[in-house]
């Protein structure tokens, strides 16, 4: 990641194609927070990025847009609030579950190593089945029009 940094500082602080700094910084901020989320270089390259970029420009756009996106998934901030149907159809939401701790897992049925992860789940969600401050969701992912959504 720090050469990846170095790079695209580079690039941003030394190139004069507006449309290259700018598919620089998109690439990194896509390939970096999809690998690691939120991490606290991202301050500094958006800050360079936005120093660099025209301010009307799409990179410029895009970038502080995906800044700003990952910047949600910053420690410490609340998480997004939420709301999927569960076994019953009914509604839950992320903040019923306010000043608990949470711990999800985000499955697929096609992912066979999420489901033959999902007994190991279960088995430590029972051994805190006595602590009313925890609460352990699985949720699965399927595509609104997969044949196994339901």
């Amino acid at each position: 990641t720090l050469k990846t940094i170095n790079q695209v500082t580079e690039i941003l602080t030394t190139c004069k194609s507006d449309a290259m700094k700018g598919k620089s910084a998109i690439a990194w901020f896509v390939v970096e927070g999809r690998n690691n989320g939120f991490f606290s270089e991202m301050k500094q390259i958006h800050s360079i990025a936005k120093a660099s970029l025209k301010p009307n420009s799409s990179g410029y756009k895009t970038t502080d847009s995906l800044y700003k996106a990952y910047a949600q998934l910053e420690a410490g901030l609340p998480a997004f609030n939420f709301a999927l149907k569960n076994e019953n159809g009914d509604i839950v939401r992320l903040s019923d579950f306010k000043g608990k701790i949470v711990i999800i897992d985000i499955w697929a049925m096609w992912c066979h190593g999420c489901v033959e992860g999902l007994p190991f789940f279960r088995q430590l969600a029972d051994s805190y089945k006595d602590k009313n401050d925890i609460v352990f969701l699985t949720i699965c992912w399927e595509a609104p029009d997969s044949e196994t959504q339901e």
